[in-house]
């Protein structure tokens, strides 16, 4: 039984330094403002937050509080993760902000030609002879 606890504590150290690497790659896709690969490392971060949560279970079950009890590599780990995970939020809000913002002026932008050149083409044009 001790044996297993520790493959899974050993595991769960292993997904955490997985998490923290697409953390990093999220950092480096943001700085290029590559939003597509931002998204897909999300949802590959986002597995690997699953097997630890099944993790957890399996610990919970073997290790009775195990919760309250959480290695000293892990809490680094994690710790490290949460910092560069906000620092990424807030590059992304500044993105994702920015990019908004350019929306609303290519529609600002749209609605003026709009209306200095109207578009003729589902207009009908009537001669009225008399």
């Amino acid at each position: 039984m001790e044996d297993k606890l520790a493959l899974l504590k050993n595991k769960k150290i292993e997904y955490l330094k997985h998490i923290f690497e697409l953390t990093s790659k999220q950092r480096q896709a943001l700085v290029i403002e590559d939003i597509e690969s931002f998204q897909l490392l999300i949802n590959e971060k986002q597995l690997y937050m699953n097997k630890i949560n099944q993790l957890d279970k399996e610990l919970y079950q073997l290790e009775e509080g195990y919760q309250e009890e959480i290695s000293e590599s892990c809490r680094g780990i994690l710790s490290t993760i949460i910092e560069a995970d906000s620092e990424n939020r807030i590059m992304a809000t500044k993105i994702f902000e920015a990019i908004k913002e350019k929306i609303g002026k290519v529609r600002q932008g749209k609605k003026v030609h709009n209306a200095y050149n109207p578009s003729l083409f589902n207009t009908a044009f009537f001669n009225k002879a008399r």
